[in-house]
């Protein structure tokens, strides 16, 4: 028998081996060749292949074994732990050899194979730690290859803003915004988009793992860019838009822009209410975040206002006992003591305080602010001694759940000492 590197030194004489001993295969073959190098698995090929043109019988049931040994044999796919791969030698040979009409349905093919498998890994087949590292490899080489198959991205870059999520799941937000960055450069270069919506959606999702991962001149760039991007290329009744101004609302309130942050959400809130979407979680989600970024601003009038509709929102779609209401209640609070309606504030206080004790325990850190601004109000008061009691509530929870040097517990010992 011929040795493989020998077989591969002429990709064009093992794809023609391959083509002679395995027609049925020559499908599959150009579908594999317009992915990355990375291994596939052939559970993703057989669930796919029933709704994509060509002939996938070869990797059914019956046939496989055959098919691959062949394959094999020709010295033009490997099986390895994680799935089948095409030789990297042979994968260059068929991009080249492939003309567009049957680049076009190969590509379309491939994006189904990748599009199978992600929808397996979600639903907990695999491993998911280095099979999403696969994914996304995938996913970048399909989005720079189907523009020369005469397709548009789309599809691909779907799968691979989904992989870059599922990273930034596992704590690898450094991976994940280089994937978003690259997919972005991908759509940039392609001629044409299906839905050009999907360069702000890169642009949105970029930007949050920036400012996650403390690049703020660049998260601020992104942010900006996705609001171009969506106002730009999404007609006005498109209610993605204010989506995308709420993210990019959260990212400037994030890295204190706030008055920015202010003029995005203004302008999401008049996008719901030109969609008629009053009631939706957006909406209670902007009355939260807006209200949080009055109140850093000092405006508490306008800050009770919001605050007073996120409560009501979200009591009526989330009910009494829930975190967001306790949110809300809170930011109402936190409202009312600016403006020095200092009866009110107490009385809101202890409401999210009970709240938050019937969703969580009396111990649980998110107590810990209300506590304190509890306390600090029962100080404006007067009352120092129940002040304390509250301070040092707060102080001990901070403690148990974060450790002495937490900014909250440093915090809460501040207050302490002041008094």
């Amino acid at each position: 028998m011929t040795d493989a590197g020998s077989r591969l030194d002429d990709p064009a004489a093992a794809l023609r081996r391959a083509r002679e001993n395995v027609p049925a295969a020559a499908d599959l073959l150009n579908a594999l060749a317009q992915l990355a190098e990375r291994p596939l698995p052939l559970d993703a090929v057989r669930a796919a292949s029933d709704g994509v043109p060509g002939d996938y019988d070869a990797v059914g049931p019956g046939s496989a074994e055959k098919t691959l040994s062949a394959l094999e044999e020709a010295g033009v796919l490997q099986r390895r732990e994680l799935g089948i791969l095409l030789s990297a030698p042979a994968s260059r040979a068929l991009r080249e050899d492939l003309v567009r009409p049957v680049a076009a349905s190969a590509a379309e093919a491939a994006c189904r194979f990748l599009e199978s498998w992600r929808e397996q890994l979600e639903a907990g087949a695999g491993d998911e730690d280095r099979a999403w590292d696969a994914v996304a490899a995938h996913a970048l080489a399909l989005a720079e290859r189907m523009p020369e198959a005469g397709r548009s991205p789309d599809p691909a870059l779907r799968v691979g803003t989904r992989a870059a999520g599922r990273l930034q799941d596992r704590s690898r937000p450094a991976e994940a915004e280089r994937l978003l960055s690259d997919l972005q450069e991908a759509a940039e270069r392609a001629p044409r988009l299906d839905e050009p919506f999907v360069l702000a959606a890169l642009a949105d999702q970029r930007a949050g793992l920036l400012a996650e991962l403390e690049r703020d001149e660049e998260a601020v760039e992104q942010a900006r860019r996705a609001v171009r991007e969506a106002e730009d290329r999404c007609g006005r009744e498109d209610p993605r838009r204010a989506v995308v101004l709420h993210n990019a609302g959260g990212v400037l309130k994030r890295l204190g822009r706030l008055q920015e942050a202010t003029e995005l959400y203004d302008r999401a809130f008049e996008l719901l209410e030109e969609h008629h979407a009053s009631g939706t979680p957006l909406e209670l989600q902007l009355c939260l975040d807006l209200s949080d970024v009055l109140l850093a601003r000092g405006e508490s009038r306008r800050a009770a206002e919001v605050a007073g509709r996120a409560v009501a929102l979200a009591r009526d779609r989330l009910g009494r006992y829930h975190p967001e209401t306790a949110a809300a209640v809170s930011n109402l609070g936190r409202a009312f003591r600016g403006e020095g309606r200092l009866e009110r504030a107490r009385t809101t206080f202890r409401q999210a305080i009970e709240i938050l004790e019937e969703v969580y325990s009396e111990d649980h850190p998110a107590l810990g602010p209300d506590l304190s601004n509890l306390g600090a109000t029962l100080e404006e008061e007067g009352e120092t001694e129940r002040a304390r009691e509250l301070h040092e509530r707060a102080l001990g929870i901070f403690r148990d759940a974060y450790g002495e040097e937490h900014r909250l517990t440093r915090a809460a010992r501040a207050y302490l000492e002041d008094l």
